[in-house]
Protein backbone atom coordinates (compact mmCIF):
# COMPACT_ATOMS: atom_id res chain seq x y z
CA UNK A 1 0.00 0.00 0.00
CA UNK A 2 1.33 3.37 -0.97
CA UNK A 3 1.40 6.19 1.63
CA UNK A 4 0.80 9.82 0.73
CA UNK A 5 2.18 12.76 2.69
CA UNK A 6 0.12 15.91 2.70
CA UNK A 7 2.06 19.12 2.42
CA UNK A 8 1.85 21.61 5.31
CA UNK A 9 0.41 24.21 2.91
CA UNK A 10 -2.39 21.87 1.85
CA UNK A 11 -3.22 21.05 5.49
CA UNK A 12 -3.31 24.74 6.40
CA UNK A 13 -5.63 25.53 3.49
CA UNK A 14 -7.97 22.68 4.47
CA UNK A 15 -8.09 23.86 8.10
CA UNK A 16 -8.92 27.41 7.03
CA UNK A 17 -11.77 26.16 4.84
CA UNK A 18 -13.19 23.95 7.58
CA UNK A 19 -12.89 26.70 10.20
CA UNK A 20 -14.73 29.14 7.95
CA UNK A 21 -17.74 26.87 7.54
CA UNK A 22 -19.32 27.88 10.84
CA UNK A 23 -18.77 31.61 10.48
CA UNK A 24 -21.71 33.76 9.42
CA UNK A 25 -21.34 35.45 6.04
CA UNK A 26 -22.42 38.87 7.30
CA UNK A 27 -22.45 40.78 10.53
CA UNK A 28 -26.00 42.05 11.21
CA UNK A 29 -24.76 45.62 11.64
CA UNK A 30 -22.55 45.59 8.53
CA UNK A 31 -23.69 47.23 5.32
CA UNK A 32 -24.38 44.84 2.48
CA UNK A 33 -24.47 45.28 -1.27
CA UNK A 34 -27.61 47.21 -2.15
CA UNK A 35 -27.98 48.87 1.27
CA UNK A 36 -26.77 52.20 -0.11
CA UNK A 37 -24.75 54.00 -2.71
CA UNK A 38 -22.10 56.51 -1.70
CA UNK A 39 -22.58 60.18 -2.55
CA UNK A 40 -20.70 63.35 -1.72
CA UNK A 41 -17.76 65.33 -2.97
CA UNK A 42 -15.90 66.01 0.29
CA UNK A 43 -13.70 63.40 1.90
CA UNK A 44 -15.20 64.14 5.33
CA UNK A 45 -18.78 64.12 4.05
CA UNK A 46 -19.40 60.93 2.08
CA UNK A 47 -22.95 59.72 2.68
CA UNK A 48 -24.56 56.32 2.42
CA UNK A 49 -27.61 57.28 0.34
CA UNK A 50 -30.42 54.87 1.07
CA UNK A 51 -34.19 54.57 1.10
CA UNK A 52 -36.39 55.03 4.11
CA UNK A 53 -37.61 51.46 3.57
CA UNK A 54 -34.04 50.14 3.96
CA UNK A 55 -33.56 52.28 7.07
CA UNK A 56 -36.77 50.97 8.65
CA UNK A 57 -35.96 47.36 7.76
CA UNK A 58 -32.37 47.37 9.06
CA UNK A 59 -31.71 50.46 11.21
CA UNK A 60 -28.79 48.79 13.03
CA UNK A 61 -26.80 48.76 9.77
CA UNK A 62 -26.90 52.57 9.57
CA UNK A 63 -26.36 53.39 13.26
CA UNK A 64 -23.50 55.88 13.62
CA UNK A 65 -23.08 56.28 9.85
CA UNK A 66 -23.46 59.34 7.64
CA UNK A 67 -26.63 58.74 5.63
CA UNK A 68 -28.71 60.58 3.06
CA UNK A 69 -32.43 59.90 3.05
CA UNK A 70 -35.59 61.38 1.56
CA UNK A 71 -38.72 61.91 3.62
CA UNK A 72 -41.39 64.36 4.74
CA UNK A 73 -40.38 66.94 7.34
CA UNK A 74 -42.45 69.06 9.72
CA UNK A 75 -41.39 71.45 12.46
CA UNK A 76 -42.99 70.94 15.86
CA UNK A 77 -41.05 71.03 19.13
CA UNK A 78 -38.32 69.35 17.07
CA UNK A 79 -38.04 68.84 13.34
CA UNK A 80 -39.52 65.45 12.54
CA UNK A 81 -38.86 63.46 9.37
CA UNK A 82 -41.31 60.73 8.30
CA UNK A 83 -41.09 58.18 5.48
CA UNK A 84 -44.18 59.53 3.70
CA UNK A 85 -47.04 61.99 3.95
CA UNK A 86 -49.35 59.16 5.05
CA UNK A 87 -46.92 58.26 7.83
CA UNK A 88 -46.85 61.89 8.97
CA UNK A 89 -50.63 62.25 8.88
CA UNK A 90 -50.99 58.93 10.75
CA UNK A 91 -48.53 60.21 13.37
CA UNK A 92 -46.34 57.10 13.09
CA UNK A 93 -43.78 58.25 15.65
CA UNK A 94 -41.99 54.88 15.65
CA UNK A 95 -41.00 55.47 12.00
CA UNK A 96 -39.84 59.06 12.48
CA UNK A 97 -36.46 60.71 12.94
CA UNK A 98 -35.83 63.84 14.94
CA UNK A 99 -33.40 66.50 13.75
CA UNK A 100 -32.03 68.17 16.85
CA UNK A 101 -28.51 69.29 16.07
CA UNK A 102 -26.55 70.72 13.19
CA UNK A 103 -25.73 74.15 11.81
CA UNK A 104 -28.53 74.05 9.21
CA UNK A 105 -31.34 73.08 11.61
CA UNK A 106 -32.45 76.75 12.13
CA UNK A 107 -32.56 77.30 8.35
CA UNK A 108 -34.68 74.18 7.79
CA UNK A 109 -36.95 75.11 10.71
CA UNK A 110 -37.48 78.60 9.23
CA UNK A 111 -38.45 77.07 5.89
CA UNK A 112 -40.82 74.53 7.45
CA UNK A 113 -42.55 77.22 9.54
CA UNK A 114 -42.79 79.66 6.63
CA UNK A 115 -46.36 80.93 6.12
CA UNK A 116 -45.96 80.60 2.33
CA UNK A 117 -45.71 76.79 2.51
CA UNK A 118 -48.81 74.83 1.57
CA UNK A 119 -47.85 71.31 2.63
CA UNK A 120 -48.21 70.18 6.22
CA UNK A 121 -45.01 68.13 5.76
CA UNK A 122 -42.55 69.11 3.05
CA UNK A 123 -40.51 66.73 0.91
CA UNK A 124 -36.87 67.00 1.97
CA UNK A 125 -33.59 65.16 1.51
CA UNK A 126 -31.57 65.20 4.73
CA UNK A 127 -27.93 64.25 5.26
CA UNK A 128 -26.19 63.58 8.55
CA UNK A 129 -25.15 61.01 11.14
CA UNK A 130 -27.95 58.58 12.07
CA UNK A 131 -28.36 57.44 15.68
CA UNK A 132 -30.69 54.50 16.34
CA UNK A 133 -32.86 54.64 19.45
CA UNK A 134 -32.50 51.45 21.41
CA UNK A 135 -35.76 49.74 22.30
CA UNK A 136 -36.96 49.97 25.87
CA UNK A 137 -37.38 46.48 27.40
CA UNK A 138 -40.88 45.35 28.31
CA UNK A 139 -41.58 46.10 31.96
CA UNK A 140 -39.19 49.06 31.95
CA UNK A 141 -41.68 51.61 30.67
CA UNK A 142 -40.72 54.20 33.25
CA UNK A 143 -38.36 56.19 31.00
CA UNK A 144 -40.42 56.02 27.85
CA UNK A 145 -40.93 59.38 26.17
CA UNK A 146 -41.97 60.49 22.73
CA UNK A 147 -38.29 60.67 21.77
CA UNK A 148 -37.49 57.14 22.92
CA UNK A 149 -40.28 55.70 20.76
CA UNK A 150 -38.83 57.25 17.58
CA UNK A 151 -36.71 55.21 15.21
CA UNK A 152 -33.82 57.55 15.93
CA UNK A 153 -32.28 60.95 15.38
CA UNK A 154 -30.10 62.60 12.78
CA UNK A 155 -27.29 65.08 13.38
CA UNK A 156 -28.09 67.28 10.39
CA UNK A 157 -25.18 68.24 8.12
CA UNK A 158 -27.17 69.45 5.14
CA UNK A 159 -30.54 69.28 3.42
CA UNK A 160 -32.10 69.72 -0.01
CA UNK A 161 -35.66 70.72 -0.78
Amino acid sequence: MKRYRASPLLLTAALVLVAGCGVADHDDAALRDGDCWHVGNRADRIYCATTYTQLLAHPERYDGRRIQIQGRAAAKDVIEVYPSLDSFEGNEIQASLSLRSGDRVPELRAYLLSPTRVDSASRVVVMGVFHLNRTVPVGKRRGVTLETTRLGSLELDDFKL
